[in-house]
This record gives C-alpha cells, structure tokens and sequence, in this order.
C-alpha cells in the first residue's frame, strides 16, 4: 500500500472521529446550558469534561492535519 493512501485515510478517519466528538460533546453542552434545571453539581462536573473534549476534537485533528501533511 502506497504511503501517501496510508496517510490520506488515516486523515479521513481522524476527521470523522474528531467530527463525532465535537457532535456528541457539543449535544451534551447544549442541553445543559438550555436546562437549567440539570445544573447539579455533578452535572456541572460531566459539562466541563464533555467541554474539555469538544476542545480536544477540535485542537487535535489540527495538529494531526499538519503532522501528516
């Protein structure tokens, strides 16, 4: 397998992950931010990590992107 195909898909799949986390952390965000009445302190806990990993899905394929290409 050619090396460039290698890192072609390698990149593809790294943007569809990365696409599912921003999607699945940023749902989460959402409803706790539009229901107030989920704000508990260990709501607020899991809010912070599910920020934390929209964040990462963000930075991360970045880096990535510049790695490979």
């Amino acid at each position: 397998m050619d090396m460039n195909v290698y890192d072609t898909a390698l990149f593809s799949f790294t943007l569809v992950e990365a696409a599912a986390i921003v999607l699945g952390n940023g749902l989460l965000v959402v409803t706790f931010v539009r229901h107030r009445a989920l704000l508990n302190a260990m709501n607020c806990y899991i809010c912070s990590m599910c920020f934390s990993g929209l964040i990462t899905g963000i930075i991360v394929p970045l880096g990535f992107g510049n790695y490979v290409g």
